[in-house]
């Protein structure tokens, strides 16, 4: 069927068109998110794949306390883990959900970047 890429794995080529997949950042604006900030990076990390994604940039929006340190105090260390590419962005305080999506995507570096 014309167009159809069910059979196709995900990255690499889609025969026929021969444009590479790109890489991703994944930003993540937060506001005293907690776990379910833990969650997301680790589902995009574990599945997108490390070819493809270029960074997760957590951008904390004033949570108190700040996310990095529950990340690490987190038993798998989703911060010190090379294939998770995370990197933090702090404001002191809450500036909303736009301006966390500024100041995520302004340190973004990846050539298609996703607003979670």
């Amino acid at each position: 069927q014309d167009g159809d890429i069910s059979g196709v794995p995900f990255g690499g080529i889609i025969p026929g068109e021969g444009h590479e997949m790109k890489t991703i950042s994944v930003v993540l604006p937060c506001a005293e998110e907690r776990q379910n900030a833990l969650e997301t990076v680790a589902h995009f990390c574990h599945r997108t794949p490390p070819e493809n994604l270029k960074e997760i940039i957590v951008v904390d929006d004033g949570s108190n306390p700040p996310l990095k340190q529950l990340f690490a105090k987190d038993g798998r260390r989703l911060d010190e883990d090379p294939q998770c590419k995370v990197r933090f962005l702090r404001h002191e305080e809450t500036t909303g959900l736009m301006a966390a999506k500024l100041t995520g995507g302004r340190e973004a570096q990846g050539d298609v970047i996703a607003f979670i």
